[in-house]
């Protein structure tokens, strides 16, 4: 495992990728020992994690203190293939032994407009605050080939200006709408945790590791704690193109 320092956050790059998620899982285990409060990311590598708590880690987590949350949701049902939600439960949570209160997710098939303030609500009365601002204590996220992160895309950096927990946004290429946590929430993060893998991420890695020009049209390059820490968590693949 070696380490880079980043602009402004540090790093950890594995061999592997799933070296990558046993590094996460068992900082989920040791802080299961109090009430802990988790926003999950979508896509590829959470999978996974999510594979690897449910296999390896079901009894050994304490599920009763940890809390999950959803950094960004597509606006579908729960059941379709595009939740964020949907897949995380049929792959971890209908697995382990966690309280249903313990568990909220984004509701993509209700109103937007109405659901992204019922959730910035729930997150208001259940997430204690730093600040005024709700202060997760990690929340995870990855990054796309275009540099976006949670649903926060190049063409709409105007969310960096939002003074709103949650916001709508529409897919670039498919106009899909979805809701996602926007920066002033994100970096109110007692810990802010990047999992990004594969080679297909490391020329954006690398612009974003070394203040190119390029890197700031991508939305991941902007997210930075008010407070808290940040760390990036890669796969060798991924951090390729990385001089230590």
């Amino acid at each position: 495992m070696a380490n880079i320092v980043n602009y402004n956050s540090s790093s950890k790059i594995f061999d592997r990728a799933d070296e990558t998620v046993e590094f996460l899982a068992e900082k989920i285990r040791i802080a299961s020992e109090k009430p802990y409060h988790i926003a999950l990311s979508g896509g590829s590598t959470p999978i996974l994690l999510f594979k690897l708590l449910s296999n390896n880690y079901r009894d050994s987590i304490n599920w009763n203190n940890i809390f999950f949350y959803w950094g960004d949701e597509r606006c579908v049902a729960a059941d379709s293939s595009d939740s964020n939600y949907g897949v995380c439960k049929s792959i971890l949570l209908d697995n382990i032994n966690i309280p249903t209160q313990n568990i909220f997710p984004i509701i993509g098939n209700n109103n937007p407009m109405q659901e992204k303030i019922r959730y910035a609500d729930i997150i208001t009365n259940n997430v204690s605050p730093s600040g005024k601002i709700p202060s997760f204590d990690l929340i995870i996220l990855g990054m796309g080939d275009d540099g976006h992160t949670a649903s926060i895309f190049p063409n709409n950096m105007q969310m960096f200006n939002e003074d709103v927990l949650i916001k709508e946004a529409l897919h670039p290429v498919s106009n899909q709408m979805r809701l996602s946590f926007t920066p002033l929430l994100i970096n109110h993060a007692k810990e802010i945790l990047f999992l990004v893998t594969g080679k297909n991420k490391a020329v954006k890695v690398n612009e974003i590791f070394n203040h190119s020009e390029k890197a700031k049209n991508y939305p991941a390059y902007h997210i930075n704690p008010v407070n808290g820490t940040m760390l990036w968590i890669l796969d060798k693949d991924a951090a390729s193109l990385l001089v230590e």
